[in-house]
């Protein structure tokens, strides 16, 4: 999957399990959200852009062991 992103902030990678994260994007109403990270070891908070009362919290999950990998 691939985002188009405004960022702003120190450089953070994090990943993201899809049973979570999916749903969370899911439930935004409008195409434009908002991801709002703090840290690794900290919730991520994702909202529609225009309709902020919609909420949903992410919690990041340790880097897969195969991310990194080159396939030959």
């Amino acid at each position: 999957m691939c985002l188009v992103a405004k960022v702003t902030g120190v450089p953070l990678t994090l990943w993201f399990g899809m049973p979570t994260l999916y749903p969370a994007i899911g439930s935004a109403i409008c195409a434009d959200i908002l991801v709002e990270l703090r840290d690794g070891d900290q919730t991520a908070t994702i909202r529609s852009a225009d309709r902020g009362e919609l909420t949903a919290l992410v919690m990041p999950v340790d880097k897969p062991a195969a991310a990194g990998r080159v396939s030959s």
